[in-house]
């Protein structure tokens, strides 16, 4: 960060052009050249631009100057976020609003705008997030200086880019970035929170075998900090990832361990388990006990007002279908449809709408639905519907004997297979 970035920002928040911003105190090609880093101007020069753009004179002329009243005010700062004190950061932030208006140092600045980052995604805010790092952040640090950053906000940065990554579902570039802050950081808390972060992107990236091996260092980092609720997410996702291993031993037993820790202090996460259990379950062809879990699971979230309902409905009619009760079915895809948020919630529900049609011989409506589902899971490149999907509606119809629509399906499915 130099202050030439500190003046570009400046002038667009002015909504000046550098020619404006230059006029009378230096030449436009030279002001061009300090904005973009290549020239250090004279202390005289960054005086009278910060009087053009009405900001403490300090602000351009002490960039390099650290204030140690800052450095305090950021540690505390700091301390509420690593805390999850959410509530009293945001406080302690507006209360000291004046001094981290104007902060001189480019170095301070910069490590607060990381730290506001930190709260924006704290407090589940992703879009705020996300344009927040994109405006205040991304432009301050390039490649070619971020190692000339000290330690401390190389952590930070590369951290807060991973979670940026991440959010925005670019997995691949989050978690070489996430591995960078362990080797830098030696706080047994980041580190559980960090290889969970990464178990959960190599998950996103059906790597089980590696999203197990950081969830188990996540685990073992929960357990020995006494974090119950945490541990009992990692159990969960080593359930989930056992489940996709096809080891439904494990998946169980670590699932199960999740329940045996978390006991009634948690509902929510009892809920979430008990969904995951379910599915195992049914997996197992343990069918009676995965109707009753997963009734289970969505009593507790009604009760306590889960947001995500339908996912345990989906997990319901899964069930359902396999015990092919008819009635069951079509009584749960109306209670499933008033839970729905999104417009994947409804294709969803429209794929178990279109699986009743065919239990009830519909064919034509059952082959519209479906057809209609892989459209939208192919648009979307949801890889894994589409291929389950796929093969279930082709398998359809080459035992119909409709040899050239199943061919057409089979290529979506090999693409599909390709691409994961």
């Amino acid at each position: 960060m130099h202050i030439g970035t500190r003046l570009k920002e400046l002038r667009n928040l002015k909504g000046m052009t550098q020619a404006a911003v230059s006029q009378g105190i230096t030449s436009a090609p030279h002001y061009s050249n300090i904005e973009g880093g290549h020239f250090v101007t004279s202390q005289d020069i960054l005086v009278l631009l910060a009087k053009r753009l009405s900001v403490p004179i300090g602000y351009l002329t002490h960039g390099h100057a650290t204030d140690k009243k800052i450095t305090v005010l950021l540690r505390q700062y700091e301390d509420l976020l690593n805390e999850d004190r959410l509530e009293e950061a945001l406080s302690f932030r507006e209360m000291h609003e004046k001094s981290f208006t104007y902060i001189y140092s480019l170095h301070q600045e910069l490590y607060f705008r990381l730290l506001r980052s930190i709260e924006f995604f704290k407090g589940k805010n992703f879009e705020a997030f996300g344009q927040y790092y994109i405006d205040k952040i991304v432009p301050c640090i390039g490649q070619d200086t971020l190692f000339n950053l000290n330690t401390f906000i190389q952590e930070k940065y590369n951290y807060i880019s991973g979670l940026y990554y991440y959010i925005n579902a670019n997995y691949q570039e989050c978690i070489p970035l996430f591995v960078s802050v362990l080797k830098m950081n030696e706080d047994p808390l980041l580190h559980a929170r960090l290889n969970f972060n990464i178990a959960l992107a190599y998950f996103r990236l059906l790597h089980y075998n590696d999203a197990l091996e950081f969830v188990k260092k996540a685990k073992d980092h929960h357990l020995n900090l006494h974090n119950w609720k945490s541990t009992a997410d990692c159990y969960n996702l080593m359930g989930v990832l056992y489940k996709g291993q096809k080891d439904f031993i494990n998946a169980e037993i670590y699932t199960l361990k999740g329940l045996h820790i978390i006991g009634d202090t948690d509902m929510v996460r009892q809920a979430r388990l008990q969904h995951n259990l379910a599915i195992i379950y049914k997996e197992q062809k343990r069918l009676s006990e995965a109707l009753d879990v997963i009734n289970s699971s969505l009593a507790l979230k009604k009760e306590h007002d889960s947001d995500d309902l339908f996912i345990s409905y989906r997990g319901k009619l899964i069930i359902l279908l396999e015990l092919k009760d008819v009635k069951l079915l079509l009584k749960t895809i109306e209670l499933a449809r008033s839970t729905c948020i999104t417009e994947l919630d409804r294709v969803h529900l429209q794929v178990f709408e279109g699986k009743l049609f065919l239990l009830q011989n519909n064919y034509p409506k059952y082959e519209k639905y479906i057809q209609q589902s892989i459209d939208y899971y192919f648009k979307l490149e949801r890889l894994d519907d589409l291929k389950d999907l796929a093969e279930e509606l082709a398998e359809y119809y080459a035992e119909r004997k409709q040899y050239k629509k199943a061919y057409e399906l089979n290529k979506k499915c090999i693409l599909a297979l390709k691409n994961i």
